[in-house]
C-alpha cells in the first residue's frame, strides 16, 4: 500500500485559502516553491504509483507539498 500526502492544492475543498488574493499570497509564501499546488501537480505522483514505473514502490507515502516541509516559516 502506498499513499500520497499533498499539501494545500487549489481545489474547491481548500477554496477559502486561495480565493482571496491576500490570503493566497500568505499561504503561497509558506511554500518553498512560492505557490499553491494544483491537481496536476498531484496527478503525476498518482500516475507514477499506478504505472509500471512504480511497481517496485511499496509501503511509501509520497509527500507532494511544494517544499512546505522544508521551508522555514
Amino acid at each position: 500500500v502506498n499513499g500520497i500526502a499533498p499539501a494545500v492544492v487549489k481545489t474547491d475543498f481548500a477554496k477559502a485559502l486561495w480565493e482571496e488574493p491576500e490570503r493566497a499570497k500568505v499561504v503561497a509564501d509558506s511554500y518553498a516553491l512560492g505557490r499553491l499546488g494544483s491537481p496536476d501537480d498531484i496527478a503525476g505522483a498518482a500516475i507514477y504509483l499506478a504505472s509500471r514505473a512504480g511497481a517496485w514502490t511499496t509501503g511509501q507515502t509520497l509527500i507532494i507539498d511544494g517544499g512546505w516541509a522544508i521551508n522555514e516559516r
